[in-house]
């Protein structure tokens, strides 16, 4: 099939196909507040004038509220990282700039903050979250594409303790018939600092940069139907322990498809548990996984495995984990006697890294002498 390279900068959704920002708070991906205070002035009734106080507001309430005026020496740090704190009368405590107490009006927990602590992104207080959504994107002439955008989702908390959020292009994922394209929303400088663009930017080369979703926006596997991912079974990977390896799940299947079979077959936990554990390896470079442990000449998911049909048929009944499949396969290879399943909780109990020692010194011990039969 001749290659078509297709700009999808412009055609692809531009904002978010659902209210992310809703989704976001529902799943609690904002759980930490803020009580941002100030010097200020409050009228004590008992003198009948006006004193030094402090003005808190809080960020998950959004009410006001005076608080005695501390000197910073007087509050419990072993440093000034504001020039005064505050007292919080329902803790008996007293508070500055890095601390962490309970709003005294609502009762969340929240990060106490002076303002002359909030000095970046324009004097707001700023926590991020990320959102995917899958969608499909018609190409006249061409399958459907299946597309996963991932939002980020700003929280900005100004000085005033008010709220509001922001809503900015992150990532974007393309599923062609021979590969996944990537988009970016964003650019990270030398100094590591993440950069928005507020537009989608076309990447010529794939780099995992998506990782493990945080979010992802319920779908119907219905969606898939009709699309470049119809038969990539990503409806069951993420149903799997909850797969949120989305874009190494799509870019292994579009390299190699018969990972399907293994998916389809209830061997999903070990796919997960490979690319999880592939992607937090030291030489993981963002590339696309290569489960080596897979046999990808075959077809047959018992043979993919490395296992006979009945193997196989006892390690779906086991519910084998990947050091499960690791371990029968190093002392089976070694010509040790393995009866499945009695031997398998045996066989659990020791260190992959102890085999060769224990298998050299007395095998026997662990799984008794051959049968006769």
């Amino acid at each position: 099939m001749e290659q078509i390279n297709i700009n999808y900068e412009k055609l692809i959704p531009q904002k978010p196909v659902t209210d992310v920002v809703a989704y976001a708070l529902e799943k609690g991906a904002f759980q930490k507040s803020y009580l941002v205070y100030r010097s200020d002035r409050a009228y004590e009734p008992l003198g009948g004038q006006r004193i030094d106080a402090v003005l808190v507001a809080c960020s998950a309430c959004g009410r006001e509220f005076h608080a005695e005026k501390i000197p910073a020496a007087g509050c419990s740090c072993s440093y000034s990282p504001a020039p005064f704190g505050w007292r919080n009368d329902q803790l008996a405590k007293s508070v500055i700039s890095g601390d962490k107490t309970l709003c005294p009006l609502c009762g969340a927990e929240a990060k106490v903050v002076h303002i002359g602590n909030i000095r970046t992104y324009g004097g707001e207080l700023v926590d991020d979250a990320w959102v995917t959504e899958l969608s499909q994107l018609p190409v006249e002439g061409l399958t459907d594409r299946l597309v996963l955008t991932d939002w980020c989702i700003r929280r900005c908390v100004n000085k005033q303790g008010a709220t509001r959020y922001e809503t900015w292009p992150y990532t974007a994922w393309v599923v062609e018939e021979k590969k996944v394209v990537r988009l970016m929303g964003y650019l990270k400088n030398i100094g590591g600092r993440i950069c928005l663009f507020g537009e989608w930017r076309q990447r010529k080369t794939f780099v995992d940069v998506y990782g493990s979703a945080q979010l992802i926006v319920p779908w119907d596997k219905a969606l898939l139907e009709g699309t470049t991912a119809e038969n990539s079974k990503l409806d069951l990977y993420q149903a799997e322990k909850g797969g949120r390896q989305l874009v190494a799940y799509l870019s292994l299947w579009r390299r190699r498809p018969n990972v399907e079979n293994l998916v389809v077959q209830g061997c999903g936990n070990l796919v997960q548990s490979w690319i999880i554990s592939e992607m937090s390896s030291g030489n993981y470079k963002g590339g696309i996984p290569k489960l080596e442990k897979v046999n990808w000449k075959e077809k047959r998911p018992a043979q993919m495995l490395g296992l006979t049909k009945e193997e196989f048929r006892q390690m779906k009944q086991g519910k084998w984990g990947t050091e499960d499949l690791k371990k029968y396969r190093r002392v089976r290879d070694d010509g040790v006697p393995v009866q499945l399943p009695e031997d398998m909780e045996l066989l659990r109990e020791i260190q992959y890294y102890d085999c060769s020692s224990i298998l050299e010194e007395a095998p026997s011990r662990i799984f008794g002498e051959p049968s006769d039969i």
